[in-house]
């Protein structure tokens, strides 16, 4: 799973909240409810500008 961005900035801010601010118990539920960025980080990202990328088995990022 991966989500998309506008540029190189918001796609580090959205690494760097995963990383830092959800647990383990809170990146598996955004696993499993990717459409939910607003929901686990409210005020923290502008989560208008992230849009979830689908990727078929087997495929591998660029």
């Amino acid at each position: 799973m991966a989500w998309e961005s506008e540029n190189r900035v918001l796609a580090s801010k959205l690494e760097y909240h995963i990383k830092k601010d959800l647990t383990k118990r809170e990146k598996e539920e955004l696993i499993q409810n990717p459409n939910d960025l607003e929901r686990f980080f409210g005020e923290k990202l502008e989560h208008q500008f992230y849009r979830k990328v689908n990727f078929k088995q087997g495929s591998k990022l660029s």
